[in-house]
């Protein structure tokens, strides 16, 4: 099986994932979703570092409105739905 991103049929990536239904479904979902999450306050980071699943990159800002910040949020977002594992 191959996934093909933001209609690229020219480079499509090896799925390497589960096998059965309901984890192909899974994983489709996750990658259908954003490449990140904005957690906005403690409670939130550690509901974050609670989850089973895989995590790459925990990023703090303390001002999320500044312009040059959010800037650098875009950026990021940018990145990380490129680099994002299949």
């Amino acid at each position: 099986m191959q996934i093909f991103r933001d209609g690229d049929l020219k480079s499509p990536l090896e799925y390497n994932g589960p096998r059965e239904a309901a984890g192909i479904v899974s994983f489709l979902k996750k990658q259908a979703g954003p490449a990140f999450h904005a957690l906005s306050d403690a409670s939130a980071v550690k509901d974050f570092v609670k989850l089973e699943d895989d995590k790459d990159v925990v990023g703090a800002q303390r001002q999320l409105l500044a312009w040059s910040l959010r800037r650098n949020v875009r950026t990021y977002a940018s990145s990380a739905g490129a680099l994002r594992r299949v």
